[in-house]
């Protein structure tokens, strides 16, 4: 699995975790995700490292953020080291074996979710 997959699944399954659920299910979210976490918590430091390090600054030397928690670069080459060394950063592989759980499907969920989640958690239709 690479850190990216990782990052994006830990984060489409705090969704799962606000939807009431069986306790099976809860369960098995919660243990995944803390799995997970570890891994996920490594990324976002990382990432936010490249942030700081390749952000246009303010007047106090910390990065310019823009809406929807996008920031501004220095200039396009600093923009193009920063695309480059996350790419790389998400594409290392984590020494972490994860097996698939399968829960009850929550009432609603985003595609993008589902995406991230793929391979990792199998939903089950509530039977009547």
């Amino acid at each position: 699995m690479k850190l990216i997959e990782c990052a994006n699944a830990y984060m489409a399954l705090g969704t799962l975790m606000k939807e009431e659920t069986d306790f099976k299910s809860a369960y098995a979210v919660a243990r995944l995700r803390k799995k997970l976490e570890p891994h996920a918590m490594y990324y976002a430091k990382e990432e936010m490292d490249l942030v700081r390090r390749f952000s246009k600054k303010d007047g106090k030397g910390e990065p310019v953020f823009l809406e929807r928690e996008r920031f501004a670069f220095e200039n396009g080459e600093a923009a193009e080291s920063f695309n480059r060394l996350r790419d790389e950063l998400g594409a290392v592989e984590i020494d972490e074996t994860v097996e698939p759980i399968r829960v009850r499907a929550p009432g609603r969920i985003t595609p993008e979710a589902l995406c991230a989640l793929e391979g990792l958690v199998e939903f089950e239709e509530e039977t009547a």
